[in-house]
């Protein structure tokens, strides 16, 4: 693998479902200078091909063990030496890995996702560690304007897996995280947090 001539620093954005997370990646890719990679935690699903219809139905995608673990931390242990590391490009509708891309670390990676902080292992491999905080309201209709738009789903469909998975699995594995970060920013997130935060990463960066 190809190594960089800087160990990038690594940022870390938690939250629940429709938080907002993808939005702060994305903007503060856009405003740190240089390239930066981001990398949503998503992608780790693990490949469910093998699967009937009805077995895939059954199947908990808010729980950690829909991720593959392994696969994300191997991914951003790479990272954090500079070195090109692999992500999975996986397809939302059919729930399978359709191959891989290569990223090349820029000064800056950020990874983003519902358990990116629960680790200790992960965990640690972050400079920096964010927590979006967001109500309940505010995340059911995101992910209904999300996966209505991006992922064929129905609305009523969004709704029941909502309240018996989503919600329930927040509470469990998504909420606790907010006390191993080192920000907490309340959604939607100010202008004003991000200057903030544009200025501690790039303290870090020196």
């Amino acid at each position: 693998m190809t190594t960089s001539t800087r160990k990038p620093v690594l940022v870390a954005i938690a939250g629940g479902s429709g938080s907002g997370k993808s939005w702060l990646a994305t903007r503060l890719a856009e405003r740190l200078p240089g390239r930066v990679e981001v990398v949503c935690m998503d992608a780790f699903y693990r490949d469910r091909a093998h699967l009937t219809p009805a077995q895939m139905a059954r199947v908990n995608f808010d729980t950690p063990r829909a991720i593959d673990g392994n696969a994300l931390r191997l991914a951003a242990e790479t990272a954090s030496r500079g070195e090109v590391f692999r992500v999975p490009v996986y397809d939302y509708v059919t729930h399978m890995r359709t191959g891989t891309r290569d990223c090349r670390p820029g000064r800056i990676v950020i990874f983003e996702g519902l358990w990116i902080l629960r680790s200790n292992k992960l965990r640690s491999l972050f400079d920096h560690r964010i927590f979006v905080d967001a109500p309940t309201k505010w995340r059911l209709e995101k992910r209904l304007a999300r996966d209505v738009g991006e992922r064929a789903r129905s609305r009523a469909s969004i709704i029941r897996q909502f309240r018996d998975q989503v919600e329930p699995m927040h509470q469990r594995y998504v909420e606790p995280q907010k006390r191993r970060a080192d920000d907490v920013l309340l959604s939607p997130v100010s202008e004003e947090a991000v200057e903030s935060l544009l200025e501690k990463i790039g303290k870090q960066r020196r």
